[in-house]
């Protein structure tokens, strides 16, 4: 596949780092901003392998490492960099990639710009989502957060234009508009999930093969308005933006071309183009903070179309146009700082593949049971500072259902009630 855009994208990435670089050696130490963080985890599920993690034995594929530079070489422009290598599973294992590096001019309150590798800045917490050291939990709610989608959301090659809006008495709006592209291929968990999201819907039994997919988002672009509100404490937002990725694979599996005659059947191995658009996306968010308590809640929804198309002469594999994803989550959260270096917090957090069909009744079809239509997530976590640099967190899960959790991982026997514990330290800087 083509990838002109990322082209185009890569340097202008490439540009911004070249100019961190010489900008940092043209200025005294002083004038960059040095900072980093190194989060080792642990978890354990009593059933069920988590987001691709072997949690049900117990893991410690769950680490983070970053490293992040900053500077302002002139009134108005910052640029930053920041280097990441994480453990999850099958994915990262501690390779080094650039996680952003950002060239930002804020010419008035009302607009800046921001051109590079840049965080998705939808949802509350997005932009934090690697960032163990600023929550209390160590998973963000999988509802809006998921990991499986993380390389959709964590960040885009492109640029935005931003700025905040005074409203007298009705206190003042933020706004972001962006656009780009992203670059996905190397993203496993994404990946499979992507690949079961497929298979569920072809009309015979059949699968693609991982080893062999290519995956490319072509663009995503999106806006984000978060209006800080006269009642002190409280904010409000609505994010909303749509992508198109095309994959390339090959589909193996059988089929019959007459079913009565059950001797006919054979097996297809075919190359062929999915289709995955994410036609739009919102996400619904409030925040409220009173002294040490910050309540919080989102709620999202995501239209997808996906589509399998069979290459010319290959009359009997038939082409998936037209099916459609309604994906819908949404959490309710609380967190308190109980004394100076402790915080707890807890979220409920619901998932469904399919916010037509609730219930699961879809995958009762597919021979499966229904509880692969919902994901319901109760987390509670305890947060201890034990020094300005380094902070404990444990926390655990009580779960109800499958959605998430579908695919390679978890092939059969996917229980519906289970447990997850997490264990996380940090050490920052």
């Amino acid at each position: 596949m083509r990838k002109p855009t990322k082209t185009v994208c890569s340097l202008l990435v490439y540009h911004v780092v070249l100019f961190l670089s010489t900008t940092a050696l043209a200025f005294d130490i002083a004038s960059v901003s040095i900072h980093g963080f190194v989060s080792p985890g642990y978890v354990k599920s009593t059933d069920n392998d988590f987001l691709g993690l072997p949690t049900e034995n117990g893991t410690f594929a769950f680490s983070d490492v970053g490293l992040n530079f900053n500077t302002e070489p002139i009134e108005k422009l910052r640029i930053g960099v920041q280097i990441l290598a994480r453990d999850f599973g099958d994915e990262g294992n501690f390779d080094v990639v650039l996680d952003w590096a950002v060239g930002d001019y804020r010419w008035k309150d009302w607009l800046g710009i921001r051109a590079g590798k840049i965080k998705n800045p939808v949802g509350l917490y997005n932009r934090e989502r690697d960032l163990d050291m600023v929550r209390t939990s160590i998973f963000l709610p999988q509802s809006i957060y998921t990991e499986n989608m993380r390389d959709f959301m964590n960040a885009y090659l492109g640029g935005e234009l931003y700025g905040v809006l005074p409203a007298a008495s009705w206190g003042d709006f933020e706004y972001e508009i962006f656009g780009g592209t992203i670059d996905a291929d190397n993203a496993p968990v994404l990946r499979d999930y992507i690949t079961t999201k497929t298979e569920e819907y072809m009309p015979f039994d059949a699968y693609l093969t991982l080893g062999d997919l290519a995956v490319e988002v072509k663009y995503i672009f999106g806006g984000v308005l978060r209006w800080n509100t006269p009642l002190e404490g409280l904010r409000v937002g609505v994010s909303v933006f749509k992508n198109e990725t095309e994959m390339e694979g090959i589909l193996v599996g059988s089929i019959l071309p007459v079913p009565e005659v059950p001797m006919l059947q054979y097996t297809i191995q075919y190359p062929v183009t999915v289709g995955y658009t994410i036609k739009y996306a919102g996400i619904l968010s409030a925040e409220f903070t009173i002294g040490n308590l910050i309540l919080a809640g989102e709620y999202y929804y995501q239209r997808s179309d996906i589509t399998v198309a069979a290459p010319p002469g290959v009359p009997d594999l038939p082409d998936i146009t037209g099916v459609q994803q309604n994906m819908e989550g949404f959490y309710v959260q609380a967190r308190y700082r109980l004394f100076d270096r402790f915080e707890i917090g807890t979220y409920y957090s619901v998932f469904h593949p399919d916010a037509k069909d609730r219930g699961g009744s879809f995958y009762e079809s597919r021979g499966k049971p229904d509880y692969y239509g919902w994901l319901r997530d109760w987390a509670l976590s305890f947060r201890w500072d034990i020094k300005p640099f380094w902070l404990v967190k444990v926390e655990g899960h009580i779960m109800d259902g499958a959605a998430l959790i579908e695919g390679p991982a978890n092939p059969t026997d996917v229980e519906r009630h289970w447990g997850l514990f997490a264990f996380r330290t940090t050490f920052y800087f």
